[in-house]
């Protein structure tokens, strides 16, 4: 089982409200479980993004670095 810890945090208006939402329409079982999806994809999203990073490095270090040319195709 993953353990949790407790978080005290404030939040803009909009976001408490669209959360508070998402638990009236059942899209979350309640405000803590809809923050903590919300952390876990971007948690996720930087750790590909970082993956990205790596990749690009590497590649560029092989191939020399990459142009607005090539970008374009």
């Amino acid at each position: 089982m993953i353990s949790k810890q407790r978080l005290s945090a404030t939040v803009d208006a909009d976001v408490m409200q669209a959360a508070e939402a998402a638990v009236r329409e059942g899209r979350a079982a309640n405000v803590s479980a809809w923050v903590n999806e919300a952390m876990r994809r971007h948690m996720e999203h930087d750790r590909r993004m970082q993956a990205l990073d790596e990749f690009i490095a590497g590649y560029e270090a092989e191939h020399g670095a990459i142009t607005n040319d090539d970008i374009r195709g």
